[in-house]
């Protein structure tokens, strides 16, 4: 997935957590609480508080009066920030209370009407059920299995349902993800046929994160054939897939049967996914976190890897990535006794297959030969895609035509052959990408005012292809790319100009801004200074700096004084940049009077010492 929208929740989760009586901001719940729920990321609040002391007396009153009503009022909360503090209060009243606190959270006998207000698991507030789900879960309430699994093919519908729009998604939709953990915790065949039938969900990704997730808890033999359905269509959030399934089940657990030489079984096909989406997710969303990556058999993934001795695609790229994550962080990695490193030998017996793999010529042919049947693949059949993925990998030359054709005239892998063409960085394939671009979106209807925060597109893929397309031409350094990016750098969303201006600048670097409409570049990264958005503007400073752009000193200049620490920071630097480069009276003029304008003494002291520091 993109970043963009990656970073947009974590900043709302991050003032969740730091505000925790607030609710979710409205708008963007349902990725808001994935995020939360799969990142771990759980505010709690103290017993002592009066929020806390105000809940717990009107959860009690409601358990009490047996009214059902006012428990759903009273669930109005956070799930993940009350998850705790619900538990001690029912934890108070569970041994002589059992049976009301079922009648309770499960009410009979209600009038359809009524439903939305009165019943917990079908209320019209996403939080009521998702509270009620995980409270009969901690309270092992398997007489709630059919009411369960009814909330969660009615809370499915809500987000599938056109008529109600992102209004009906919103209101009951993050819910989902809490009432499939609770069918996971109460497991018997009704829970798991109920989850099993949105591991191909296809109105929204994240309830095939959600399916894949509750279903692992379950031994992996009764559960393989609905990961095997989970894993061969590639999403957005194969990542997060990943990391879910891989908790329950590392991937060498489905890879340990085969035996060296054999062809891969639809079980071995899961694991290797499974290894390349955690390679994916260590290197993105869950960047940093060695210690989990261990935790889920990633690094000891390469020893079943190599002793496979597999030609197949899937497996030849499983082992490339793997390898390389794992000569990335072998400095971390191999001075951990956590980290499970793999031992020399095993690493060197790994690199050997790959070398093997790629010198020899019949695997290349037989790569070209299988990316000309693309027509054939009628859906996002995942193993197919990481044979477009490997021809770009390896920079297969003779691949490039049949790449552009893919990108030109399939829909459903036409991400994946862009993100091949931007890893084989042939300038031969700009035109095509351009015109592709100009057919699949309408520059003059983006020339809008500029955002300064993400947007929803109205077709969001068409507009990531579009962002896909603006990054991989930055390989390209072509009149007919910069033409595009030039335009591009006006565009309405952020994401797209942050693109734009890191492609025009690698295609300056590439080039030594020896290529025509160079003045024009450069004048836009320094009126991009200026951009409404903060990405956009670090982007630009960026840029600036690295190719010593003299007349961005004064934009620089007024970054350094901004309140976000890493624009100033990055200004500081590229202004240092330039100074090297030639421009050290200007920058030591502009940032002396920066000094004197900050009125935050231990800011403007750093500047000061930047002075001395670094400029003198």
């Amino acid at each position: 997935m993109t970043m963009p929208l990656i970073a947009k929740w974590i900043r709302k989760a991050t003032n969740l957590l730091v505000e925790p009586d607030k609710s979710a901001p409205p708008g963007d719940d349902f990725g808001l609480e994935h995020v939360l729920f799969y990142h771990g990321l759980v505010g709690s609040s103290p017993e002592s508080s009066r929020a806390f002391k105000d809940v717990r007396a009107d959860f009690i009153s409601s358990v009490n009066r047996n009214n059902s009503q006012n428990l759903c009022i009273c669930l109005k909360l956070p799930p993940l920030h009350w998850e705790d503090k619900l538990k001690k209060i029912v934890d108070e009243i569970k041994d002589k209370q059992f049976d009301a606190l079922i009648h309770v959270l499960l009410p009979k006998n209600l009038e359809e009407a009524e439903r939305a207000s009165h019943d917990p698991l079908l209320h019209s507030d996403w939080q009521v059920r998702a509270n009620a789900a995980n409270l009969l879960a901690y309270l092992g309430a398997h007489q709630a299995i059919d009411r369960l699994a009814e909330a969660l093919h009615d809370t499915a519908g809500s987000i599938t349902n056109d008529s109600g729009g992102s209004q009906a998604r919103e209101a009951t939709g993050p819910a989902f993800c809490h009432l499939a953990q609770a069918l996971s915790q109460l497991r018997t065949e009704v829970s798991r046929k109920a989850l099993a039938g949105y591991t191909e969900f296809a109105g929204e990704d994240w309830i095939r994160v959600d399916a894949v997730s509750a279903l692992s808890h379950w031994p992996l033999d009764e559960v393989s054939t609905a990961l095997a359905a989970a894993f061969k269509v590639h999403h957005r959030f194969f990542d997060y897939q990943s990391v879910a399934a891989a908790k329950h089940h590392k991937p060498a657990h489905f890879l340990k049967a085969l035996k060296d030489g054999e062809p891969l079984d639809e079980k071995a096909a899961v694991g290797l996914e499974i290894a390349i989406g955690l390679v994916e997710a260590f290197n993105s969303t869950f960047a940093g976190q060695l210690h989990t990556a261990a935790e889920l058999g990633l690094p000891q993934t390469l020893s079943h890897l190599a002793q496979l001795k597999s030609n197949d695609a899937l497996a030849i790229r499983a082992l490339r990535l793997l390898l390389d994550w794992l000569d990335q962080n072998a400095a971390l990695g191999r001075g951990s006794a956590q980290a499970d490193w793999p031992s020399p030998e095993k690493l060197n017996a790994a690199r050997k297959h790959w070398q093997d793999w790629l010198q020899d010529e019949t695997h290349k042919k037989q790569l070209l030969q299988d990316l000309e049947g693309f027509k054939n693949h009628n859906q996002r059949n995942s193993g197919f895609r990481h044979k477009i993925l490997l021809a770009g990998e390896i920079k297969l030359a003779q691949a490039q035509a049949i790449l552009i054709k893919i990108a030109e005239e399939s829909t459903e892998f036409r991400l994946e052959a862009i993100e091949a063409l931007y890893l084989a960085g042939d300038s031969e394939a700009a035109q095509a990408l351009t015109n592709l671009a100009r057919k699949l979106v309408n520059l003059d209807s983006r020339k809008l005012p500029k955002s300064a925060v993400p947007l929803s597109e109205k077709d969001p893929v068409n507009a990531e292809i579009y962002w896909q397309i603006l990054r991989t031409l930055g390989k390209m350094p072509t009149a007919e790319a910069l033409a595009l990016i030039l335009e591009a750098m006006e565009d309405v969303a952020p994401d797209k100009r942050e693109a734009a201006i890191d492609s025009a600048a690698n295609i300056l670097q590439r080039t030594d801004s020896q290529i025509a409409r160079a003045g024009e570049v450069k004048q836009a990264l320094v009126e991009a200074l200026a951009d409404p958005s903060a990405s956009v503007k670090l982007a630009a400073a960026r840029s600036c700096g690295s190719l010593g752009i003299a007349a961005a000193v004064p934009g620089l200049a007024k970054l350094v004084l901004a309140g976000e620490t890493s624009l100033s920071k990055q200004a500081l630097e590229s202004l240092g940049e330039l100074a090297k480069a030639g421009e050290k009276e200007a920058v030591l003029a502009a940032l002396n009077e920066a000094a004197k304008l900050e009125r935050n003494s231990q800011k403007s002291k750093r500047i000061v010492d930047f002075i001395d520091n670094r400029i003198k």
